[in-house]
């Protein structure tokens, strides 16, 4: 392999009609004038540190997720678990023919707005508001996910949200 200059001065021989002769053998590349040794040496190891780096942050960040999921599938059952109990201790009520639910005239059901039907079986709802017909006593989120769940029957009627969530 012959720098630049000199093939260029080669060439300029060849344009001029000069005879040139040249001996061509097998050589070597010599990479050390171009590339230091210090420099590889710098570039490796900037290489394998940054690498550390982000696996580090990739373990990291793996962990931390983890947890998040952990911590909020804990927290869900534990709702669910205090929803279900929530539920169970509302009270529970068939609808029989002559009822005054089953009159005409009388407010549907706040869930699903239907009609009462004889047979049908109903949980009470806590007290709710004549003016607004929205729930007073429930600032609670899960307790009204947990109306939501269940064909609720309307009566005035009031519970402790204390008692519902214990």
């Amino acid at each position: 392999m012959i720098p630049e200059p000199k093939g260029r001065e080669i060439m300029a021989l060849l344009e001029k009609n000069i005879t040139v002769t040249m001996h061509i053998t097998i050589g070597t590349r010599n990479l050390q004038k171009y590339v230091s040794r210090t420099s590889v040496v710098f570039v490796s190891i900037s290489f394998i540190v940054l690498m550390i780096i982000s696996l580090a942050w990739l373990v990291f960040y793996y962990i931390q997720r983890f947890r998040y999921a952990n911590t909020r599938d804990h927290n869900q059952r534990r709702l669910g678990d205090a929803a279900k109990k929530a539920i169970s201790k509302l009270q529970v009520r068939t609808i029989r023919k002559g009822d005054k639910e089953t009159e005409w005239g009388f407010d549907n059901c706040a869930v699903c707005i239907e009609d009462y039907k004889p047979n049908d079986v109903v949980r009470i709802l806590p007290y709710i508001c004549k003016r607004t017909r929205r729930l007073e006593t429930v600032s609670n989120s899960s307790l009204v996910k947990l109306v939501m769940l269940s064909c609720i029957e309307v009566q005035p009627k009031t519970i402790e949200l204390n008692e519902l969530l214990l």
